[in-house]
C-alpha cells in the first residue's frame, strides 16, 4: 500500500466528520456502508486484503468526533443561552486577544455554583472581559454562559481548543496558581519586554510573533498588509520557523557529535513548542521535525507527505475539531502542497533548484487560495513573488531576531545594535508587501462556499494521482513508499 498513513488519516477524518454530523440509526448505517465501499475500492486498486481494516479506523474517528461535540454536563449545557448567571471560579490559562475595551482569555473552570448546586466539571471557557488579568490568575465571574455562534464555524473553532462556552462579564482576581504554563508565560513576557525596549512598537510586535508566537501586539494595519500580500504566514510560527530553529541548533551544538546534537535538538524543540504556546502549526511542525530527526538517526529516508499525515492524525486524535480551524487548514494544506509539488517535479525529472523553488512556491500559493477565498473573501494572484523573497530572508531574520532577545537580556544597548538587521529586514518586508499590492491582480475580492473548496481539493488530488504512475517504488527500505 502506497503511503498507508495517508489512507489511515483519510478514514480517520471521515470518521470524525461522521461522528460529528451523522447521528441516528440511518446516519450510522450510511456511515458504515460508505466507509466499507471506499475500503473495498482501495482493496481492489492496491490488491491489499487488509484494506477493510480501515473501517475500524473510521469507527474510532466516529467515536472521537461524536464526543468532540458532546458536552460534559447536560445541566450546565442547559444553562447556556439562557438568562442564568451562575457564579464561576476559574484559572486563566491563556490570553487569546487584547482589544481597546476588552480582552479574550481561555480559562479553566474550578467550580460553578447555581441555585445551591456546585459543579466541578473539567471544562474550558472563553472569557471576554474588560478586566486586566494574566495567565495563572484565579478569577471569579458571575455572568451568563453562551454557546459559540455559527459565523465562520465559531463553535467548532472553540471546540478545537476544548473551549465549550463563552462568558461575558467582569472578572475579579481572587488568587494565583503557578504552573509550567504560567512559568513559560513569565519568560515570554520578560523576553517580549526586550523587544519593546530595543525596537519600535510596530517591528517589535512582528518580531514577537515570529520568535515568541505572541501575536497580541501586532499592528492591525501591518497584519492586514501582510494578509493582503499573502505573507501573513511569516508571523505564525510554523514549519519554516521550526526548521530554521532546528538548523541553528544543530550548527551551534554540532560539536557534541551527531547523535547527542540530535537528542538535544529534540528536547529543545519540545521546550520551544511549549514556550510558544503549542499552536496547531507549531505542534505539526515539531512532530514532522521529530520524524525527520528520528528517521535520520535510524537510517530512514524522510517523506514529507507521510510525516505530515502522522502529525495530522496526532493532532486530530487530541482535538478532532481542529479540522474546522483556519490555521490548521492553512498549515496542512501548504505542507501537502509542498509534498505533491515535489512528487510531480521528481516525476517530471526537473532538477534545477531555482525552477523547483519557484514551482513549489507557486503551487503552494495556488493551493491555499480556496481557503483564503472562503474565510477572507479575497485572492492574490501575484503573492508568489513576495513569498519567494521573504522566505529566503527568514533564516537571517529568525537568527538575528532570536539573538536580539538573548543579547538584549544582558545589555539593552547591545540588543539595540543587534536589532538593526532584523529591523531593516522587517521594514523591507513591509515595503515589499506594499509594492506587491500595487501589481495587477494582487488583491481581487471574491468568495466561495465550503462545498466548492472541497471540490477544488478533490480535483487537485485526482490530477495528482493521474500524473503519478501506479508503480510503487520503495525508498529507503520499508520506511517510505512513493508513487512514481
Amino acid at each position: 500500500m502506497k503511503r498507508p498513513v495517508v489512507f489511515i488519516l483519510l478514514f480517520l477524518i471521515y470518521g470524525i466528520i461522521g461522528g460529528q454530523h451523522l447521528w441516528g440509526i440511518e446516519g450510522v448505517v450510511l456511515f458504515i456502508l460508505v466507509g466499507l465501499a471506499f475500503a473495498l475500492i482501495i482493496r481492489k486498486i492496491y490488491s491489499l486484503e487488509s484494506a477493510v481494516l480501515l473501517v475500524t479506523v473510521a469507527f474510532i474517528g466516529f467515536i472521537l468526533g461524536f464526543y468532540s461535540v458532546s458536552y460534559t454536563n447536560d445541566e450546565i449545557d442547559a444553562l447556556a443561552d439562557t438568562d442564568a448567571k451562575p457564579y464561576m471560579s476559574c484559572v486563566v490559562t491563556d490570553i487569546t486577544g487584547r482589544y481597546d475595551y476588552y480582552s479574550r482569555y481561555t480559562v479553566k473552570l474550578r467550580y460553578m455554583r447555581y441555585k445551591g448546586k456546585t459543579y466541578n466539571e473539567d471544562i474550558r471557557l472563553m472569557l471576554i472581559t474588560p478586566s486586566d488579568i494574566e495567565p495563572g490568575d484565579i478569577v471569579s465571574v458571575m455572568a451568563k454562559i453562551e454557546h459559540g455562534q455559527n459565523e465562520f464555524n465559531e463553535k467548532y473553532r472553540m471546540l478545537s481548543r476544548h473551549i465549550e462556552y463563552k462568558v461575558w462579564g467582569d472578572a475579579f482576581v481572587t488568587g494565583h496558581e503557578n504552573s509550567i504554563n504560567t512559568y513559560m508565560y513569565g519568560i515570554r513576557e520578560k523576553t517580549a519586554k526586550v523587544y519593546d525596549a530595543v525596537m519600535p512598537e510596530t517591528e517589535a510586535g512582528i518580531l514577537k510573533a515570529i520568535i515568541l508566537g505572541d501575536r497580541l501586539d501586532i499592528d492591525d494595519d501591518v497584519y492586514e498588509l501582510f494578509k493582503s500580500a499573502g505573507i501573513v504566514h511569516i508571523i505564525a510560527i510554523s514549519g519554516l520557523h521550526i526548521s530554521i530553529f532546528a538548523a541553528i541548533l544543530m550548527v551551534l551544538i554540532g560539536f557534541m557529535g551527531k547523535r547527542t546534537a540530535n537528542i538535544c535538538t529534540l528536547v529543545m524543540l519540545f521546550v520551544y513548542a511549549v514556550f510558544t504556546g503549542g499552536s496547531p502549526s507549531v505542534v505539526r511542525a515539531v512532530i514532522m521535525m521529530y520524524v525527520f530527526i528520528i528517521g535520520s538517526m535510524l537510517g530512514r529516508d524522510y517523506d514529507i507527505i507521510s510525516s505530515c499525515s502522522l502529525a495530522c492524525m496526532i493532532l486530530l486524535i487530541y482535538s478532532p475539531c481542529y479540522i474546522y480551524d483556519a490555521g490548521f487548514q492553512y498549515s496542512f494544506t501548504a505542507v501537502y502542497a509542498i509534498g505533491i509539488a515535489d512528487d510531480i517535479l521528481r516525476r517530471s525529472n526537473i532538477e534545477n533548484k531555482y525552477t523547483r523553488a519557484f514551482a513549489v512556491s507557486l503551487f503552494v500559493c495556488f493551493c491555499v487560495k480556496p481557503i483564503t477565498l472562503y474565510y477572507f473573501g479575497y485572492i492574490n494572484f501575484v503573492d508568489v513573488i513576495p513569498n519567494i523573497i521573504v522566505v529566503s530572508l527568514m533564516g537571517i531574520l529568525v537568527f538575528f531576531g532570536g539573538m536580539t532577545s538573548l543579547v538584549g537580556l544582558i545589555s539593552v544597548r547591545a540588543g539595540i545594535f543587534i536589532s538593526g538587521l532584523p529591523y531593516a529586514l522587517l521594514k523591507g518586508i513591509e515595503k515589499l508587501s506594499q509594492l506587491s499590492l500595487g501589481l495587477p491582480f494582487s488583491n481581487i475580492e471574491g468568495h466561495i462556499g465550503g462545498a466548492v473548496v472541497a471540490a477544488i481539493y478533490i480535483l487537485i488530488i485526482i490530477a495528482y494521482l493521474y500524473i503519478m504512475n501506479k508503480e510503487t517504488v520503495s525508498v529507503g527500505g520499508d520506511f517510505v513508499e512513493r508513487t512514481g
